[in-house]
């Protein structure tokens, strides 16, 4: 600053390049993960370096080295005032087996184990404040051994509950069939049976009851939607919306769950026989093009359906599409998008009231 200037005056500033020292970090990842950025990264002198750590999927990080010594298993690293080389290591391992997650068949509960609802089952009050329980009780289920789950309710004010299984891989498995022994006693509620194919995001109905059932009833059904799937949940609800005498009562109790299903390497010429076998309708659709090579496939029913589910197959039996439409008019044309679909054959079949129909159709 030039202060009270009484003359000319000149002033020059002189510059001289600065040396940029550079270290260098060597990041490297052990199988079962990343770690990013990788490799040798140049950082200036001072600066800071930030490294994030991912696992694999069925993978968690065991331990990160920083320059051999550990920092824990961390998922992110920052290397501050960098004045030296270094080097970071992520390590990772397998993930324990979940003993929530069932990937063998067959499987079995019989609730006799303990007077409970077991470990990795959940038990979930919708409305009201009854939920289910495990044991047994003077209106419930004949022709058993031990205990059972059960909900039961006297009253007349709105009561839902959910039963929830545990997890089940079904990768490895084709043909999935469940049983059930039950009863079911009405007054107003009703009985629903549900399946996931995503973990509990969403739910299919399998079966409804309205109406009491014997002691003891038998649900027995193969369901085509759950083969292969990794991710399959069972539910089963109490549903009472209330009303009548407060001195009716109604209960659902369940017992003997089975769950059967065949290999996919054994699988897949059984599976392919059964659809096929599905072959004859009961109602008449119409399908084109067929071949298709645009990745769209068009469904024409010729006769007035309710509550259709349109389901996709591959020649192993696996589900790879359903779509569920409350009603159908004759004549109407559905487009369904097989473009994820690679070339092959396929099936395709429409269930309803009416029946099932089932044709096969080709993706060049």
């Amino acid at each position: 600053t030039f202060n009270n200037v009484t003359a000319d005056q000149t002033i020059h500033a002189t510059f001289e390049e600065l040396e940029i020292v550079l270290y260098t970090i060597t990041a490297t990842a052990g199988s079962g993960g990343t770690i990013n950025p990788a490799g040798t990264i140049n950082v200036a002198e001072g600066d800071s370096q930030s490294f994030t750590i991912t696992a694999d999927n069925g993978f968690e990080v065991a331990d990160v080295l920083v320059n051999g010594g550990s920092v824990g298993a961390v998922t992110s690293y920052t290397f501050t005032n960098v004045s030296a080389d270094q080097s970071i290591q992520a390590l990772f391992q397998e993930l324990p087996d979940d003993p929530c997650v069932i990937t063998t068949l067959p499987y079995t509960q019989d609730f006799n184990a303990a007077a409970a609802i077991p470990d990795c089952f959940e038990a979930i009050v919708q409305a009201g404040a009854t939920n289910w329980q495990v044991g047994t009780h003077s209106s419930g289920l004949s022709g058993t051994t031990g205990n059972y789950a059960y909900f039961h309710y006297q009253g007349n004010q709105t009561q839902v509950a959910d039963l929830v299984s545990q997890d089940f891989n079904l990768s490895g498995y084709a043909n999935i069939n469940i049983s059930f022994k039950h009863r079911y006693i009405d007054n107003r509620s009703a009985a629903e049976f549900y399946y996931s194919t995503n973990g509990g995001s969403s739910w299919t109905l399998a079966q409804r009851w309205t109406s009491s059932t014997s002691n003891p009833a038998t649900f027995n059904q193969t369901i085509a939607a759950l083969a292969g799937q990794p991710n399959v949940k069972l539910m089963w609800r109490l549903d009472y919306g209330g009303g009548g005498p407060p001195r009716n009562s109604r209960s659902w109790s369940i017992d003997d769950i089975v769950i059967t299903g065949t290999s996919q390497t054994q699988a897949g010429n059984d599976a392919g026989n059964s659809l096929i076998s599905d072959l004859t309708d009961s109602f008449n659709f119409t399908i084109f093009p067929n071949p298709t090579s645009a990745g769209r496939l068009f469904v024409k029913v010729d006769q007035d359906i309710e509550n259709a589910l349109i389901r996709v197959f591959d020649l192993s039996g696996r589900e790879l599409m359903q779509t569920r439409m409350q009603e159908i008019i004759s004549g109407q044309q559905l487009e369904l998008d097989v473009s994820n679909m690679g070339s092959g054959m396929y099936f395709i079949q429409v269930l309803s009231q009416e029946g099932t129909a089932t044709k096969m159709f080709k993706v060049q």
